[in-house]
């Protein structure tokens, strides 16, 4: 969504832009012109990707693909439909080698099966496309490796958008705020917050988890059971992180798996000191270093994870130290201009904005 919105905002100065989804059209973008079909029923576990992947050949009108000088696709279930309305050009946006993605986030034959089909359909896309995008030098390798695309040289540009003013932050001492936000799906590992919170129970913190998704009634039922509910807040679906970004003391970051990890990226923005899977495969990593701009721990093993929270949390002057050099790391990375690479990429494919 982040990267949609702030690509949109820029086309559509000089280019009709057309946004097909399943989801009604939003507020606020008048001037973007949106296409709803409808979602897939829900289908058969096993073979839901190829579902979704076929109901989508129903479901969009061939029209909206043939009119447009240029299709971007996000969603790999899109490549199904190709076989019936071939693009002019056609992009391909990988928002994460989601093969992988859903072995992270699926358990058992699940992740197999879906590994499986995710992988037939990402790599038929891919090799569709006059051009692959990625989010980071891991994704790009994870797309060759698991998809067995050796031959293949995406565009890697880092979603780094100025989110918001970041300012230097000075908060008073007392209770500390520990911030973890993301989609609340499986593969977040949003199950470890839990654990650590009781682990660091006799210590003066809370823990806020901000973001909605399938794992929530879940983990605020676990939560109750554990007698966590003052000291574990969940927040739901937010539209504004800066608020939540200004008052927290660690960010902590439990995922297994990012393409590229924009949280951790607006938390380092803010001065926020990460805590960060690792073991798990992450874009973001590429840019972290232990004990400097970030702790890196095992959230396999929780008695390390709570020593480093320990530490960090009696110790106000390390959370500084690690902050800043968090938020110099991300003025870096922040250098980079998303939208101007991927016009780049549309240049190269044809696509000029009109002369003014």
């Amino acid at each position: 969504v982040t990267i949609l919105r702030h690509l949109t905002a820029d086309l559509v100065r000089d280019f009709g832009v057309t946004v097909l989804s399943y989801d009604p059209p939003a507020p606020g973008h008048d001037n973007v012109r949106q296409v709803s079909v409808s979602a897939p029923q829900a289908a058969l576990w096993p073979v839901a990707p190829l579902v979704r992947a076929k109901h989508l050949v129903n479901a969009v009108p061939a029209s909206e693909i043939g009119a447009a000088d240029l299709v971007v696709a996000l969603d790999c279930h899109f490549v199904l439909l190709l076989g019936h309305a071939i693009p002019r050009r056609l992009l391909y946006l990988s928002l994460s080698c989601i093969p992988r993605q859903e072995w992270f986030a699926s358990r058992g034959i699940a992740a197999a099966l879906f590994f499986v089909q995710y992988a037939f359909l990402e790599r038929r896309l891919a090799k569709f496309a006059a051009a692959v995008l990625v989010s980071s030098a891991t994704h790009s390798a994870e797309l060759r490796r698991f998809e067995r695309l050796q031959s293949l040289k995406p565009f890697v540009i880092y979603p780094v958008f100025p989110l918001y003013e970041s300012t230097i932050r000075s908060k008073p001492a007392g209770t500390t705020t520990i911030l973890c936000t993301g989609r609340l799906a499986p593969g977040k590992n949003y199950q470890s917050v839990i654990e650590l919170a009781s682990r660091l129970i006799d210590l003066d913190c809370r823990f806020i988890i901000a973001g909605d998704g399938s794992e929530r009634e879940r983990l605020e039922a676990q939560t109750v059971a554990a007698g966590l509910s003052d000291r574990v807040v969940f927040t739901g679906q937010i539209t504004d992180i800066a608020p939540l970004l200004s008052s927290a003391d660690i960010f902590l970051h439990p995922s297994r798996y990012e393409s590229f990890g924009i949280s951790v990226f607006e938390a380092m923005r803010a001065g926020v000191p990460p805590v960060c899977s690792s073991t798990a495969v992450s874009g973001i990593r590429e840019f972290l270093e232990d004990g400097v701009n970030s702790t890196l721990v095992d959230f396999g093993l929780p008695d390390q994870v709570a020593s480093a929270l320990r530490e960090l949390i009696s110790s106000r002057a390390r959370r500084k130290s690690i902050g800043a050099a968090a938020r110099s790391t991300a003025a870096q990375i922040l250098t980079r201009d998303y939208v101007a690479e991927f016009r780049r990429v549309m240049s190269m494919v044809g696509i000029e904005a009109p002369m003014r």
